[in-house]
């Protein structure tokens, strides 16, 4: 995260607890200094938040091909980066990047996972998708091939917009409902932070969570 430089990054780590330390801190460092490095750009933000998770991704999949004890690590990613008119987001795995506006509460990105991409070809309830014992595959993630896709979108921002970044260890615990009740109530972002995490680990906090709050004056 850098405030100053009006960008935010949560990861989720996966293969093993060294393994998915390891993938999550090298790919939001590497991010973070692509974007650092690269602005004031004439193609936008998007490009280089692409380019940022591309290259992070080979050198996870190098490091991991090279020592046996990390094999198989990677990371899931969303990253929102913020101008003075737009929210630029990109994401890989099933991380999430959420906004409340007005009181509504929307999910900007769609989940790699294959539950996810179930429910896309009409195969699949929501409900059952909750459910599925298949819940926690990704199809997508940073780190564990050669080549790594992520998804961009860019939104105009609006004054009150409040950003929610989280892993699936917060959105499988807690409704959308409960998220929306609890950014609206607590308008100061750690607080809000610790609400969430909170509410989550109260229905059963089965995984590790991070989430950042970011509101718009």
């Amino acid at each position: 995260m850098d405030l100053d430089a009006g960008v935010f990054i949560v990861c989720d780590g996966m293969g093993g607890v060294e393994g998915g330390e390891i993938a999550s801190r090298l790919v939001a460092d590497e991010v973070l200094a692509a974007y650092r490095a690269s602005l004031p750009s004439p193609n936008g933000v998007l490009p280089i938040l692409r380019t940022g998770i591309e290259r992070a991704n080979l050198d996870v999949f190098r490091l991991g091909s090279q020592d046996n004890s990390l094999h198989g690590m990677g990371t899931t990613i969303v990253v929102l980066a913020l101008s003075s008119t737009l929210a630029s987001v990109a994401h890989v795995g099933d991380s999430r990047c959420y906004r409340l506006r007005s009181g509504v509460l929307e999910q900007l990105t769609h989940d790699h996972s294959f539950v996810a991409e179930q429910v896309a070809r009409g195969t699949m309830t929501t409900h059952e998708a909750a459910i599925s014992p298949m819940r926690n595959v990704i199809t997508r993630a940073v780190g564990t091939a050669l080549q790594v896709e992520a998804e961009l979108h860019e939104w105009a921002i609006e004054s009150g917009d409040t950003y929610l970044l989280t892993t699936d260890g917060l959105t499988r615990e807690i409704s959308d409902q409960l998220i929306s009740q609890i950014l609206s109530e607590n308008y100061e972002p750690g607080l809000a932070c610790d609400a969430l995490v909170s509410a989550a680990n109260q229905s059963g906090g089965r995984d590790n969570i991070s989430c950042i709050v970011v509101r718009i004056a």
